[in-house]
C-alpha cells in the first residue's frame, strides 16, 4: 500500500471512529482486515437508527475510496 492510500484509510478511519464516538449511545468497534494489498475498514455501532446518505464530495486525488477500503489507482 501506497503512502498516500495509507494516509486515506487514516483519515477514513478516524472520521468514522470519531462519528461513532460522537453519536452512538453506547459501545462500538472498528475492524481493519488486509488481504492482498486491499483494507477493509468496518465500524460498528450501538446507535438503532442508520446513517442519513449524503451527497457524495468529489476530492482532487486519485484514490478510490470505498467502504472495503482504499487503492491506488493505476
Amino acid at each position: 500500500m501506497s503512502a498516500r492510500a495509507a494516509d486515506v484509510v487514516m483519515l477514513v478511519v478516524s472520521e468514522l471512529v470519531t462519528n461513532a464516538r460522537t453519536y452512538a449511545p453506547g459501545p462500538y468497534r472498528l475492524t481493519l482486515e488486509v488481504q492482498d494489498g486491499c483494507v477493509e475498514v468496518s465500524v460498528w455501532d450501538s446507535n438503532p437508527t442508520p446513517p442519513s446518505s449524503c451527497r457524495p464530495t468529489r476530492y482532487p486525488f486519485r484514490t478510490a475510496v470505498t467502504l472495503r477500503g482504499a487503492r491506488e489507482r493505476s
